[in-house]
């Protein structure tokens, strides 16, 4: 995983999560939609929840984000974005359970032990929750500053950082020298965080 938090937290103004603060970004909102509008709705129907719930529950969660992201008070704690997100989605879920319970019972027995766990921080759903959505975070990011980078630096940036590989036999592997891949670490890892910024950390 990439250790965000290890980036000086001066970059907040110019990171995505910065930029959502105000309405009128459009570039910034759509970035935002980009990232998590697959993400949400894919992740709850992997988890059983049916189609036009998790699509309810993707819409209500960009809506909230919208009314209540300059509100948003990030806590220093890793992952209080994502926390965030998941208690938004817990919170419609259960809302949605309550007011089909009687037309769509056995439906909402099906998925009703994903509401149940998203409540707990510590089940194993919402440690999925967590990984999976650092995951696609990453993947997402990597593809937004691809185009700043050449091929090879983005190669040993995913080699040395995502797989752990070791700088030296990367290098060698690349034909750069160490010091070359550990420069292309600094740099893509910097464009990362700036656009990154409060999603993870």
């Amino acid at each position: 995983m990439i250790e965000f938090a290890k980036m000086p937290h001066n970059l907040t103004s110019i990171s995505l999560i910065g930029r959502l603060r105000d309405p009128e970004d459009v570039d910034a909102w759509n970035r935002f939609s980009e990232i998590y509008a697959a993400l949400i709705e894919g992740w709850l129907r992997r988890r059983g929840v049916p189609t036009d719930i998790a699509e309810d529950v993707r819409q209500e969660v960009f809506s909230k984000v919208f009314q209540e992201i300059g509100q948003f008070d990030h806590n220093g704690h890793v992952g209080a974005f994502r926390k965030w997100l998941r208690t938004m989605m817990q919170h419609r879920l259960r809302t949605i359970q309550r007011k089909m319970w009687r037309s769509r019972k056995e439906e909402c027995l099906a998925w009703s032990d994903v509401v149940n766990q998203l409540e707990d921080d510590q089940s194993q759903l919402s440690r999925l929750w967590n990984a999976e959505h650092d995951a696609h975070l990453i993947d997402r990011l990597m593809t937004m500053v691809a185009s700043e980078f050449t091929e090879v630096s983005l190669q040993a940036f995913r080699r040395v950082v995502l797989n752990n590989e070791d700088v030296q036999s990367v290098a060698n592997d690349l034909q750069m020298s160490a010091n070359a891949v550990r420069i292309a670490q600094t740099r893509v890892l910097a464009s990362l965080r700036r656009i990154g910024e409060g999603l993870i950390i």
